[in-house]
């Protein structure tokens, strides 16, 4: 089936029993209750951020086919159906990550509860030299003592797949009985070898396992190709690209922060250095995988949905698939814009209509001055069946500190949903609950270079948003959002607001 008009920033992970991980795969109904499950089947698919009707996206599998100039974003889809088995991979199919077309489940999960396969998790796809499409996977199965093991399928035409039953790879006693799993498989062209890249641990530290075939078929463990180098949580969704003359290595960090990274280096073999900035979005984007066609390169995740879709809850796992468009500086390091398919598609302006002025806010000629500490002005909804665009610019002075956006405000422009910039910090923050609770839900750091001119972009559909500024993502879940105004505040006077705009399809 066709996603209606989907239109996407598209910019991914399999389940821990006690959080929202990537790959590690547990029981997605023990956090999903019954009213949960109707309230999804009743609300309809998202364009920009698309998911199917009745499921939710997790980990994307994306892949760029050459021959027919088409993104295959597969992903596991999180059926929330109480089935002992779960995370079929699942496909949308997109040119311009606009358009998208929903091929639904192409590799499914085995019904056998005692199966390495009972439940799937991520990978990766690679065409080999023969042009034979290959599928790598985890099988992960909670009642085996090795929980998770590497498996393959095969196709001619990306779409249907078969199982190869004969083919497994399971940790030697070197990496975890336990963590093994979203094998990133690529072609490292210099040396005429496949390189797959395993998310396991070894001697108590997580890190990247590196293996090496000739034929994609027999697999020689080459040791460790990197040792986490920010604490214990496993590395996830690993991804190895090469763009330009650098190549990169990204990965979700699966605790403490759920945030993607990446790494660097101008060699496949690295070593690979840590950038000043080396997060893309904070927690409310996760499992984030790089895909390029050669001339661009993007981050494809997920928007996670919220338990019992209550604001002030905590993150489910699965949600929406999203995209980042990445962008590569001069020294090599990246920075996070929206897809320009997307920009161009939502190109129908508008001026934001004001619901509310606060006494401390002039307004001439389109500019809205914070005269007063502690301001606010608040613009009408918009509609909240349509995708929607928000640009602008920020105009600060050295004493201008803290700012943003709120969503879902009162009249005394009270909100618990709000962005917060910080400019002597550098950050923005993502808050989802009451003022009372001064602990920001998700965090990036961005670079405010020029205060006399910070521009921004939010893109929001439905109840999924995210805020780019200062060369970052901040994406969040706001359900109470859609048909409730919104505004921007400032903390401090000095603030000045411009060319403000409102874009639909």
């Amino acid at each position: 089936m066709k996603v209606g008009k989907v239109i996407a920033c598209v910019f991914i992970a399999a389940l821990m029993t006690c959080s929202y991980g990537c790959s590690k795969i547990s029981r997605p109904a023990s956090s999903v209750n019954p009213s949960e499950q109707q309230a999804n089947s009743n609300m309809k698919a998202i364009s920009i951020y698309p998911h199917r009707a009745d499921t939710w996206v997790g980990d994307p599998i994306p892949y760029y086919d050459e021959a027919s100039k088409t993104y295959h974003i597969y992903y596991l889809e999180d059926l929330r159906d109480g089935d002992s088995g779960y995370h079929p991979w699942s496909l949308f199919q997109t040119k311009d990550f606009v358009s998208f077309t929903d091929k639904g489940k192409v590799i499914p999960y085995s019904k056998d509860t005692g199966a390495q396969d009972n439940a799937l998790g991520t990978g990766s796809v690679i065409r080999d030299l023969h042009g034979i499409y290959h599928a790598f996977y985890t099988g992960h199965n909670d009642g085996l003592a090795q929980k998770e093991a590497l498996m393959q399928a095969t196709s001619s035409d990306l779409l249907h797949w078969k199982k190869r039953s004969g083919w497994m790879l399971r940790p030697n006693s070197n990496y975890s009985q336990t963590d093994f799993r979203d094998p990133a498989v690529l072609y490292i062209k210099p040396k005429n070898e496949y390189w797959m890249l395993v998310t396991t641990r070894s001697q108590g530290k997580a890190v990247l396992a590196r293996y090496t075939s000739a034929d994609l078929e027999n697999w020689k463990d080459t040791g460790i190709f990197f040792t986490s180098d920010m604490g214990d949580g496993n590395m996830e969704c690993p991804t190895l690209v090469q763009f330009g003359s650098w190549w990169y290595l990204t990965f979700s960090d699966q605790s403490p922060n759920r945030v993607v990274h990446y790494r660097i280096s101008q060699s496949p073999d690295g070593p690979f250095s840590k950038p000043a900035k080396d997060a893309f979005d904070g927690n409310g984007f996760y499992a984030g995988k790089t895909v390029t066609n050669g001339t661009q390169l993007y981050l494809c995740g997920w928007i996670p949905t919220r338990k019992n879709y209550d604001d002030n809850l905590d993150y489910d796992w699965a949600g929406n698939l999203a995209v980042h468009q990445l962008v590569q500086c001069k020294d090599g390091t990246l920075t996070c814009a929206p897809p320009k398919s997307l920009l161009q598609k939502l190109s129908n302006p508008s001026k934001p209509k004001t619901a509310y002025i606060g006494s401390g806010i002039s307004y001439e000629n389109g500019e809205f001055v914070f005269q007063k500490p502690n301001s606010w002005v608040f613009f009408q909804p918009w509609n909240k069946k349509t995708s929607v665009r928000i640009t602008g610019l920020f105009q600060a002075k050295k004493s201008t500190k803290t700012f943003g956006f709120r969503f879902a405000a009162e009249k005394n422009g009270m909100s618990g949903l709000r962005y917060q910039i910080d400019l002597q910090k550098g950050t923005i923050s993502f808050y989802n609950r009451s003022f009372a609770n001064a602990k920001p839900e998700s965090m990036v750091q961005a670079k405010f270079s020029n205060i006399n001119s910070i521009p921004f972009t939010f893109l929001a559909d439905d109840s999924a948003c995210v805020l780019y500024m200062g060369g970052s993502a901040l994406s969040a879940r706001m359900f109470s959002m859609p048909g409730t105004n919104w505004g921007i505040w400032s903390n401090d006077m000095g603030l000045t607001v411009r060319n403000l705009q409102v874009f639909t399809v």
